[in-house]
């Protein structure tokens, strides 16, 4: 009897194949290779997607970046967030955030070039700024998405439904994925509360909403990284705010 919904969350996912009665996995966990039977297989497995390899693999799929994030001990952080446009390092963007006494330093790398090379040229760039490291406490990084097309957003197939970055919901400017992986998987579970053989077609219509907003980014990211146009929009003073010095 094949289980509803198979959740592959801290397992190793090996590959499935399709079957009379749903879908056969099989995965490694804890060095052991296990398999089961089920009606639903959900890739929620991120950016560079197992799942979604193996169910699409003959589609186009986004660009792939490796995120890159340090935490450094700082005497006293910047009391200011900043974003990085620099084409010597990543066509995306890199970052500094000041966090709990800590300066946090980070950037998004094309996943085929020597990210840590890259990296390296990203500190020394900002200590020519005057930003000061301390000790390094810290260093974590990730695979991303960047969906620079439609295209590259894909729901599932054949019993297998695909949710947050495995299905490309990421933003392509700003790289921020959490809300849409909350929602795609909120939207989903609705369509398979409804109905487990026919949800592909109304989890696709539901999330009409998010390929607009994901449209909506695409036409953002040409002031963000034209450096001629982000010059332009930033001395135009569009949507900034005004600077408010302590008392």
């Amino acid at each position: 009897m094949p289980v509803n919904v198979t959740s592959i969350f801290g397992c190793h996912y090996k590959n499935h194949e399709l079957i009379t009665d749903g879908i056969k996995l099989k995965y490694k966990i804890n060095s052991k290779e296990e398999s089961v039977v089920t009606r639903v297989l959900i890739g929620a497995d991120g950016a560079n997607s197992m799942v979604r390899k193996s169910s699409h693999p003959h589609e186009v799929f986004p660009t792939l970046y490796m995120a890159i994030q340090e935490w450094y001990e700082v005497d006293q952080a910047s009391p200011y967030f900043s974003s990085i446009f620099n084409n010597e390092i990543t066509d995306f963007y890199s970052w500094t955030i000041p966090k709990d006494g800590y300066l946090l330093v980070g950037s998004a790398i094309h996943a085929h070039q020597d990210v840590n090379k890259k990296f390296e040229i990203l500190k020394e760039k900002l200590k020519r700024y005057g930003f000061v490291f301390g000790k390094r406490v810290r260093r974590n990084g990730a695979f991303i998405y960047r969906p620079m097309q439609l295209g590259h957003i894909q729901y599932g197939r054949n019993h297998i439904a695909l949710v947050g970055e495995a299905a490309g919901w990421i933003s392509p400017s700003s790289a921020e994925g959490i809300s849409y992986s909350m929602k795609s998987a909120w939207l989903l579970a609705g369509c398979l509360n409804n109905s487990l053989q026919d949800f592909i077609g109304p989890y696709r219509k539901k999330m009409r909403s998010m390929r607009i907003n994901i449209l909506m980014k695409h036409l953002k990211s040409p002031a963000m990284y034209n450096p001629v146009i982000r010059r332009l929009v930033m001395k135009s003073g569009l949507l900034s705010m005004d600077v408010i010095e302590p008392s």
